[in-house]
């Protein structure tokens, strides 16, 4: 959804009142896999026995495992099992902006028209929306998930020959959370590979993993340096796959798994879904192209606004013009059209010529003369 926001003086700072927010998601276990069971459900592989003598750990699960006739016989449900999910929860939660995290982009449409626009210019077109040097706060805080986002002084004015110059007109901005572009280097291609089966290399090779330069995780916002070997910091990540010139964005997915080792390497991203069909036309990732990720940390949903940047004195304005400026009326239909500061001129022909402001149309309504105004548009 796009905010609309009127401006009629740019000669000082504006704010414009958002309301940010951003997906929370949360796991529910299976009552079965609960954290803190109770005692029919604390199944061993032998026997149901209470939690208070029962330790949960690997090697008494390897254990139990040798107990069975088969490791199929220890249940999936049970605590000595993978964790199961009965399913999610979603919610759209506020949120506080930090600057050091976002991006403010600014586009003119009076300079880049619609027309000059196309699939392949995204955001090619656009301009910082704050000025190098500018130190004043691009946010403010009214409330927990209320902010005012500073419009700078002069944004869209300019100057010519030392006169103001008020470039009045639609202004679209977009307020979106920073992103790290990593070049995809190659794959490890999926295994269906039984769970009781997987070691070494297997282990990743029941997700299709996507290669990236570790250096792309490097001198960010973020800091991963701060420790070399991270595992699951991305979790829950937005991804977006664009092609190698950034020109089209392939499929919108899900970091779910991620291992950085910064010391040296690659970094291994697991995205989801990859399961199932595309999510776009323009089908399968590819080496090349390029993984864009919004680390969960800091991802906000983008706000979008357009800015009407209005003459204040317009109604002034069009008062003075029917007063003084030059006006025909039609003695047929008895519409009165008000020129520009222009004037109305005739052409060869003996037509009128000249641009149009107003119209009125005057007609009688009993004793009275009723002057209505006509829509130019």
């Amino acid at each position: 959804m796009i905010q609309n926001f009127t401006l009629q003086d740019n000669t000082a700072d504006a704010y414009i009142p958002i309301t940010p927010t951003k997906s929370q998601i949360g796991y529910i276990h299976k009552e079965e896999s609960q954290q803190f069971q109770t005692r029919e459900y604390d199944y061993d592989g032998i026997n149901n026995v209470d939690n208070t003598v029962t330790a949960n750990t690997f090697s008494e699960l390897t254990t139990r495992q040798a107990l069975a006739s088969d490791v199929k016989d220890i249940p999936v449900v049970t605590a000595n099992a993978a964790t199961d999910y009965v399913g999610a929860v979603h919610y759209e939660v506020p949120y506080i902006i930090n600057p050091d995290f976002a991006d403010f982009l600014l586009l003119d449409i009076q300079a880049n028209p619609f027309t000059s626009l196309g699939p392949t210019t995204i955001e090619t077109a656009t301009t910082e929306l704050y000025d190098v040097g500018d130190t004043s706060a691009k946010v403010v805080s009214m409330f927990n998930g209320m902010q005012g986002l500073r419009i700078p002084a002069g944004k869209f004015n300019s100057t010519v020959s030392g006169a103001l110059v008020k470039n009045f007109g639609k202004y679209y901005i977009k307020v979106s959370p920073k992103f790290i572009d990593a070049p995809v280097l190659d794959f490890i291609r999926r295994k269906q590979v039984p769970w009781q089966s997987v070691n070494g290399l297997d282990a990743e090779g029941r997700r299709q993993v996507t290669h990236v330069d570790n250096n792309n995780f490097k001198n960010t916002v973020w800091l991963f340096e701060d420790a070399l070997l991270q595992r699951g910091r991305l979790h829950g990540s937005v991804v977006e796959v664009w092609d190698a010139g950034l020109t089209t964005k392939k499929q919108v997915k899900v970091l779910v798994e991620d291992a950085l080792d910064l010391s040296g390497g690659v970094a291994s991203l697991v995205i989801t879904p990859d399961t199932m069909g595309y999510d776009s036309p323009n089908e399968v990732v590819s080496a090349g192209d390029i993984i864009r990720v919004y680390p969960r940390e800091t991802y906000f949903n983008p706000i979008f606004i357009e800015v009407s940047y209005d003459n204040k004195d317009n109604d002034l304005l069009a008062l003075i013009r029917f007063m003084k400026n030059d006006a025909v009326r039609d003695l047929t239909s008895n519409v009165i059209e008000v020129y520009d500061d222009s004037g109305v001129g005739t052409d060869p022909n003996g037509n009128l010529t000249g641009v149009v402001v107003q119209a009125y149309q005057i007609s009688k309504e009993g004793t009275r003369e009723v002057r209505r105004r006509l829509n130019l548009d």
